[in-house]
């Protein structure tokens, strides 16, 4: 992997959760939409046979529901699969300083000289290109 690479998962995740979101969303208003409901009147089971009323609630299942379902359930199956493989990377980086960076940089959206401000005290006499620098060495590695 290359930094440009890297620079490309950044731009893309949170475009991930973006659209996760909005496809359950979307999800989520297709099933209330679809959401029937009843009343019917049942009794106990033992002795005093008493009648009550029963709310019953389901989902009422067409065709094309069906097909917008699986549609939007691919999806997000896509989705979540490619925010897996972004995170799988960065839990493959075996230096902690790096890991902690490059998931600062990706999932946090932090700049690197944001990045080098919080880790000063790990990073004494080394620079933002330093830094850089090791990422850039640990990501060809991947």
């Amino acid at each position: 992997m290359t930094m440009s690479e890297l620079r490309e998962m950044r731009k893309t995740y949170p475009s991930l959760n973006l659209e996760l979101k909005r496809l359950q969303q979307k999800k989520t208003e297709l099933i209330k939409e679809n959401t029937v409901t009843d009343t019917v009147v049942g009794s106990s089971a033992e002795y005093p046979y008493t009648s009550h009323p029963v709310s019953v609630e389901g989902f009422m299942q067409t065709t094309a529901v069906r097909k917008q379902l699986n549609s939007i359930n691919e999806q997000i199956n896509k989705i979540i699969d490619m925010q897996n493989k972004v995170d799988k990377v960065i839990s493959s980086i075996s230096d902690n300083l790096v890991r902690y960076a490059v998931m600062q940089y990706v999932v946090e959206q932090k700049q690197l000289t944001t990045i080098y401000d919080s880790l000063d005290s790990y990073c004494e006499s080394a620079t933002v290109d330093a830094l850089r620098k090791r990422i850039a060495r640990e990501i060809k590695k991947i």
